[in-house]
């Protein structure tokens, strides 16, 4: 977690050694989202948190050989909970 010029961020952090079977991005699949929200929810839910924003980035980190620092992205906003309650 962390805060945000008054937004609170549920981030994710991927890693990997290289590229060669996907991104790390490419591993928060769809049931990977659904339990971040569930939990983040969860987590305001039970903080008492309803009036501040809040969003769910993705940082994405790549360590090759080749390079002497890594590789690293970060994809703000990068899902939602529009429409989780939608399916259940």
């Amino acid at each position: 977690m962390a805060y945000d010029r008054g937004t609170i961020v549920f981030v994710e952090v991927k890693a990997r050694l290289s590229e060669d079977f996907g991104t790390p991005e490419l591993a928060v699949t769809s049931e990977k989202r659904r339990r971040i929200i569930k939990t983040a929810l969860h987590y305001l839910m039970v903080n008492n948190i309803s009036d501040m924003d809040y969003r769910f980035d993705i940082v994405s980190i790549v360590f090759t050989k080749e390079k002497k620092h890594p590789k690293i992205e970060l994809f703000r906003g990068a899902f939602t909970s529009v429409g989780f309650f939608d399916r259940y």
